[in-house]
């Protein structure tokens, strides 16, 4: 088992900060792509100024590459 160290817990999502409820929102929006780095490029810099914490950064980062993943898949599928 690892251990816990403080920062590395999950986000609380009922809790998230109002910049990583906007990353979530516009990554959940993402029409392509090109929508999706741009939310990937806002991660870093929001967090520099303190309006994300380093959980609800990692938390945005890992839903962003599940959605490129859904769309890569999707558009892989369409093309076959």
């Amino acid at each position: 088992m690892t251990e816990m160290k403080p920062g590395d817990e999950s986000p609380d999502l009922d809790n998230l900060s109002d910049a990583a409820k906007r990353l979530l929102s516009e990554a959940e929006d993402a029409a392509n792509l090109d929508a999706l780095q741009g939310v990937w490029t806002a991660i870093n810099p929001l967090g520099k100024a303190g309006e994300i914490t380093a959980p609800e950064a990692e938390l945005v980062r890992a839903r962003v590459r599940a959605l490129k993943g859904q769309m890569t898949s999707e558009s892989h599928g369409a093309a076959a």
